[in-house]
């Protein structure tokens, strides 16, 4: 059996020893400057309103949750942009383009995508490009 320690001989911790680093790294006089820089409200004196003492922190606050709202939105739109393009050039490559060639999700490696399952219900973006072939069938014979 192996064991390990989180603390050193000299009885630091592995976080302490971590901070000490960050502290003298290059990587903190980099954070330090683009926060004084970009980073940094301040609100002076004006003739027709006054701000409040933590003005200057709730601006801060404010302008990191939309910078992190943006960042985020941007990674969920690659996401879905990708994922679902990535199925249909798969059925492209395929050459899945009638009934007969039709492949289940399984075979095409995307059952446990909750994403695409999503996406092939009624009234989605990829189901006006896709079809069920099961769904056709059913509706035909309701017809007939």
């Amino acid at each position: 059996m192996f064991y390990f320690s989180l603390t050193s001989a000299t009885g630091e911790s592995l976080w302490e020893k971590i901070s000490v680093w960050y502290q003298n790294s290059v990587i903190h006089e980099i954070l330090t400057f683009l926060e004084e820089r970009y980073f940094t409200v301040e609100f002076r004196g004006y003739e027709n309103f006054t701000l409040g003492a933590g003005a200057n922190q709730n601006a801060q606050t404010i302008i990191l949750a939309l910078m992190f709202g943006i960042i985020l939105a941007a990674g969920i739109s690659t996401y879905t942009r990708t994922h679902g393009g990535k199925f249909v050039r798969l059925q492209l490559r395929e050459q899945i383009h009638t009934p007969e060639k039709a492949q289940t999700l399984l075979e095409l490696g995307f059952f446990r995508s909750s994403y695409i399952r999503r996406e092939l219900s009624r009234g989605t973006s990829l189901r006006k490009v896709i079809r069920c072939r099961e769904e056709e069938d059913h509706n035909a014979e309701q017809a007939a």
